[in-house]
């Protein structure tokens, strides 16, 4: 017996199933169990309704598919019937009771249809992941480009030293000490290293190493920093016309912090140069003439 792993069809002498594929699933339709088997369509419906009503939904709901098809009648007219899309578990549980030696038949040509379909699929998904995988190889080979070494300008460097000074003043840091927190994030042993593309990066990098605020413990603001501080934010919401709640969600995001309350001594120039950055904005990214009113 030949068995066609294209169409999930089993051929024995004149005997044909053939197995659909809905939705990426093998499954036979509830009408050709009940012409393979010799059942009335009525009769077969029934048992899946019996069946099914005893199962968990979820399995009702991957395996027994309620449809409809439209046969034709005697007299030309046509007819739509329900009828059920079976998985082979919903249809290994519906002729589970069907007995003969008909029956048995085409039980094992079910099986081997389904076997044949099952095959077939696992063909296709190894080959259409093996084709994605070429082309994705090969459309990198294409992107892939040599970029020629580049150290970065005397100058320039210069103007990152000096930016790493800065940072170390903001976050009390020593100078070897922030040169390796570089380093390790540009994967480079130290600044001579450095090429010219790497330039945004540093940028951005020590940009947002400004603001967080990482060590959330030590000595609490006295009274008059935190009237300084209050009143650079009082200055905003009044003066520039931002919301308080905006202005304490745009300081808390950049400082990595979740309220003020976690703002401590050393800690204080972050807070106040994330409200100076957010007052900036708002004064450049807002209508000209409100510049004027400040």
């Amino acid at each position: 017996m030949a068995t066609d792993v294209r169409t999930g069809k089993s051929s024995r002498d004149k005997g044909e199933v053939e197995i659909a594929l809905v939705d990426g699933m093998p499954v036979v339709s509830s009408l050709k169990v009940a012409e393979h088997f010799r059942k009335r369509h009525d009769d077969v419906l029934k048992a899946i309704r019996n069946i099914s009503g005893g199962l968990p939904e979820d399995f009702c709901a991957r395996n027994f598919a309620e449809t409809s098809v439209e046969v034709a009648q005697p007299n030309g007219g046509v007819r739509t019937l329900p009828a059920f899309d079976l998985t082979r578990d919903a249809f290994a549980l519906v002729i589970m009771g069907f007995t003969g030696s008909k029956a048995l038949a085409w039980k094992i040509r079910y099986i081997e249809a389904f076997n044949a379909m099952e095959k077939n699929i696992l063909h296709q998904l190894k080959s259409n992941t093996q084709q994605e995988l070429d082309a994705a190889n090969e459309e990198n080979k294409q992107q892939f480009q040599f970029k020629q070494w580049e150290s970065i300008d005397d100058e320039k460097l210069k103007g990152i030293i000096g930016w790493l000074n800065y940072w170390c003043k903001i976050d009390n840091l020593e100078f070897d000490e922030a040169v390796k927190q570089l380093c390790t994030v540009l994967q480079v042993n130290n600044l001579q290293e450095i090429q010219e593309e790497d330039t945004v990066y540093i940028y951005n990098f020590i940009w947002c190493s400004l603001f967080k605020i990482r060590n959330k413990s030590g000595v609490e603001l006295t009274k008059e920093q935190q009237a300084a501080f209050n009143g650079i934010l009082l200055f905003w919401e009044k003066c520039i016309g931002e919301s308080s709640e905006n202005i304490i969600s745009f300081i808390c995001t950049k400082c990595n912090i979740k309220s003020f309350s976690e703002i401590r001594q050393h800690s204080l120039d972050k807070a106040l140069n994330a409200a100076l950055l957010g007052i900036f904005r708002h004064i450049f990214c807002n209508l000209s003439d409100k510049v004027y009113k400040i």
